[in-house]
């Protein structure tokens, strides 16, 4: 059994906004695999606590970026994670122990076929998430690799949302699809 961490979203424009954490949710999230961070460096810290020590198991380490295409149509309607600009770089604070990186244009990184490609020659047939967001991207990773047949875990220590309100959702959709929360 062949493991892969997948590393999503975690660029640079994500996480700018050091209030956005000192204020992250307005509900109770005890009921739910989210845990609340209260600053950018307490989350980073956790990720790449969460990196080296999957880094050491041998696990395959693997980044994944938005990089929406550099024209008018999505710098208008998206306005984020547009190619060629500094904040779709991975962010600064974030562990890199290589140079794996693939890039998606949609929710799901398993869009991209270069990515599905490299799963399979490695042979992974079991993959750990952490990054953003616990209800977007993250989740139709999660979703994206289940349809692929690869076993799929959420790491509740690297994972985060920016849309609380739609945490119960997508972890109960996550779960019946037997997604496991760690």
């Amino acid at each position: 059994m062949k493991k892969a961490l997948l590393v999503v979203d975690l660029q640079e424009e994500y996480f700018e906004n050091e209030d956005f954490f000192k204020n992250q949710f307005k509900l109770d999230m005890s009921n739910f695999h989210q845990k609340t961070f209260n600053s950018i460096d307490e989350y980073m810290n956790s990720v790449n606590k969460i990196i080296e020590k999957e880094y050491d198991l041998g696990t395959e380490i693997i980044y994944i970026q938005e990089v929406l295409p550099n024209k008018l149509f999505f710098r208008k309607f998206f306005g984020h994670s547009i190619e060629g600009t500094p904040g779709v770089e991975l962010h600064h604070k974030l562990k890199k122990v290589n140079n794996v990186i693939f890039t998606k244009a949609f929710g799901d990184a398993f869009t991209n076929r270069k990515l599905k490609k490299y799963i399979k020659e490695k042979g992974i047939d079991e993959i750990f998430i952490i990054g953003c967001d616990s209800t977007k991207c993250a989740f139709y990773t999660a979703k994206g690799a289940i349809k692929n047949g690869i076993k799929v875990s959420m790491i509740i220590d690297g994972i985060f949302t920016f849309c609380p309100n739609d945490v119960e959702k997508a972890e109960g959709e996550l779960e019946k699809l037997g997604v496991k929360y760690i």
